[in-house]
């Protein structure tokens, strides 16, 4: 029923209620309540479009008792017995400012899936006390990153080349392939670009490298 890389999220969910923001037709949520992931799911979105399809999708599986759906603009009234929330389908940008606008409690988990920006994702996350526990790359006709976090309100730093490609990335195949490919892009541009700008990005290939 649902595409690679939202199985992909909802093998990682391990909560008791999760939310998912920005649900579409609510396939996580729906998966997440199939496989016994959780007990009970609030399908969030901020359009009625949506959140109508959604609840077309949840009729048609009879879970309406397990998933709730909620006209709501990002995190702002997230239910309190909510333990995990699923933020995906969204640019980096759009996603900091969700979690920019809510006042995220100690202990939460959260698992994101950013479209673009992931380095700018990742540079918010660690100065803002969100601690990665675990990253993957899922490749749909795109590579997408995976990335498990949780709420500590402690920051701490990530070098630019962590911020790239990953603090706690596991290393299998889809991450060694995405490696090549931007080892591919990143030579291109290079053999392009004027002499001034080589510097840095030659420091890019070589750290590039040392991962393959």
């Amino acid at each position: 029923m649902i595409s690679k890389r939202l199985q992909a999220i909802v093998e990682w969910i391990d909560g008791t209620v999760m939310a998912d923001i920005g649900c579409d037709h609510g396939y996580v949520c729906i998966e997440a309540i199939l496989q016994n992931k959780v007990k009970k799911a609030y399908a969030c979105d901020i359009a009625q479009g949506p959140l109508q399809n959604a609840k077309e999708t949840i009729k048609k599986y009879h879970l309406e008792n397990q998933i709730e759906c909620q006209l709501m603009n990002g995190l702002s009234n997230l239910k309190e017995d909510v333990d995990l929330i699923v933020i995906a389908g969204m640019g980096a940008m759009t996603m900091i400012d969700i979690l920019q606008s809510y006042d995220m409690k100690k202990g939460m988990n959260l698992i994101c899936c950013p479209h673009k920006d992931v380095e700018l994702f990742r540079n918010y996350l660690s100065k803002s006390g969100y601690e990665i526990i675990k990253e993957k790359m899922i490749f749909e006709d795109h590579f997408y990153p995976i990335l498990y976090i949780t709420y500590s309100g402690v920051s701490y730093s990530l070098s630019e080349h962590e911020q790239y490609y990953g603090y706690r990335m596991i290393q299998d195949e889809i991450f060694g392939s995405y490696i090549e490919s931007e080892i591919k892009k990143w030579t291109t541009i290079y053999q392009k670009c004027p002499d001034s700008k080589k510097i840095s990005l030659e420091k890019r290939l070589e750290a590039l490298k040392k991962i393959r």
